[in-house]
């Protein structure tokens, strides 16, 4: 009986620690003066993600103003993607620099 409780509190410990933490790749694609495009690659243990485009000024505007975290913000205002994605921002001012969040979800 010891030894199916050992072999069975092993597979459990191996199985959480070999899990993948969730995790969203990106890749910019393509810039102009007013646009991007990027990519987003997830793996096998992300279920969804959020995607969103701002300056961190505006960022850490927003979250001192809301109280709330940066992530919270990108919950909150992002585009919820469930697959591999490409996304084009447009509109964008010329000659002001952009950060792209992605916020990996496992549920």
């Amino acid at each position: 009986m010891k030894k199916i409780l050992v072999s069975i509190s092993f597979l459990i410990v191996s199985f959480f620690a070999f899990a993948q933490t969730p995790h969203v790749d990106i890749t910019v694609d393509n810039t102009t003066n007013v646009s991007v495009q990027a990519s987003f690659a997830k793996n096998s243990s992300c279920y969804s993600y959020h995607i969103l485009m701002s300056t961190e000024a505006e960022m850490i505007q927003w979250s001192t103003m809301f109280g709330v975290p940066v992530d919270s913000l990108v919950r909150q205002w992002g585009i919820r993607c469930f697959a591999d994605t490409t996304y084009t921002w447009t509109s964008m001012d010329p000659a002001t620099e952009y950060t792209i969040y992605a916020l990996p979800s496992d549920a």
